[in-house]
C-alpha cells in the first residue's frame, strides 16, 4: 500500500527528462530565494512584479504552443505584440481603457487572420508569411507612432 502512495513522486523523478524544465525552474527559484532573501526577492511586491512582467510573454507562449503543435511557426508574434501595444496606447487616449483593449485585440486578430488566410488559402508557407508580417507589423507600428513612445497619461 505504501508503494502506491509514493508512485506519483517516483514517476515524476523517474521521467526526469520530460520534467527537466520544471525541475530547473524550481532549482533556479530556490537559488535566487536563498541568495537574495535579505534583498527582498521573496517580498510579495517583488513576486507580483515578476508575475506582471511575465504575463504578456506567458500569453504569447501559450498561443505559440498551439501554433507549434499544428506543425507551423509564427515569427511575427513579437512584432504583432508591439503593434497591438501601440494601437492600445493610441486608442486609450481616444476611446478609454475598454476601447484600447478592444483595439489591441482587434489588431492582433486581424493580423493573425491575415497570416492564417495567406498560409491556408493562398498556400504560402507560414515561415515566409510570418517573416514578412514581422517586418510589416514593425514598420506599421513605427509609422503610426512616428518612431516615438506613445504615453498613456491616465
Amino acid at each position: 500500500m505504501a508503494k502506491a502512495a509514493t508512485a506519483p513522486a517516483g514517476a515524476f523523478f523517474a521521467n526526469w527528462r520530460q520534467n527537466i524544465i520544471y525541475i530547473g525552474f524550481v532549482v533556479i527559484f530556490v537559488i535566487f530565494a536563498v541568495t537574495l532573501n535579505d534583498k527582498g526577492f521573496l517580498n510579495p511586491n517583488n513576486l507580483l512584479n515578476i508575475v506582471r512582467q511575465t504575463a504578456m510573454i506567458a500569453v504569447m507562449a501559450v498561443a505559440m504552443t498551439f501554433v507549434l503543435s499544428a506543425g507551423e511557426i509564427d515569427l511575427s508574434v513579437g512584432a504583432v505584440a508591439g503593434l497591438a501595444t501601440v494601437t492600445v496606447a493610441m486608442a486609450i487616449s481616444v476611446a478609454g481603457p475598454l476601447g484600447g483593449v478592444l483595439a489591441g485585440l482587434a489588431t492582433g486578430l486581424a493580423v493573425g487572420m491575415f497570416n492564417g488566410w495567406l498560409t491556408t488559402k493562398i498556400g504560402i508557407p507560414s515561415f515566409l508569411t510570418t517573416l514578412a508580417m514581422m517586418g510589416i507589423a514593425k514598420g506599421v507600428a513605427m509609422w503610426i507612432s512616428g518612431t516615438a513612445a506613445v504615453p498613456i497619461l491616465s
